[in-house]
């Protein structure tokens, strides 16, 4: 049985969710003024370890194909560190009742979830931290980079 848990998170002692295949995702990104911004946030994302990166100034996104969803948060700090910017939040659950292949093909499933970028479980207190994109403020006609 799966609850939702209204908890803050306390991350200490968690596990790494497992590594899946490739997942395109669509990024926004704040701070960006102009091309080279762009260049710029490109350069940190494939500085750690993201292959496939398209950003698009004029629409603020970024557009990443991640093998390992951890680089991109990773990433998230670096850019921070220039000045930029991607939401992200973070929603806990309580898990009871469920055997650790369960679990394991939960995770696996929550991967796959568009806008979901990581999962980890915490054995201990028996939740998961699914961290997911917030998307807010942006209109749905700007969701493409071409």
């Amino acid at each position: 049985m799966v609850e939702q848990g209204t908890e803050n998170p306390c991350v200490g002692g968690s596990t790494p969710s497992p590594a899946i295949s490739l997942k395109k995702l669509l990024l926004p990104v704040r701070g960006m003024t102009c091309e080279s911004c762009a260049r710029s946030v490109e350069s940190i994302l494939k500085s750690k370890g993201i292959k496939e990166v398209k950003v698009d100034f004029s629409s603020g996104r970024a557009l990443v194909y991640l093998e390992e969803p951890e680089s991109l948060l990773s990433a998230i700090k670096d850019l921070k560190s220039f000045g930029y910017s991607i939401s992200y939040g973070e929603v806990v659950v309580r898990f009871q009742d469920i055997g650790q292949e369960e679990l394991k093909k939960l995770v696996e499933d929550l991967l796959k979830v568009e806008g979901v970028i990581g999962v980890e479980v915490e054995n201990i207190s028996r939740r998961l931290f699914i961290k997911v994109f917030t998307l807010t403020g942006f209109r749905r006609e700007n969701n493409k980079v071409d």
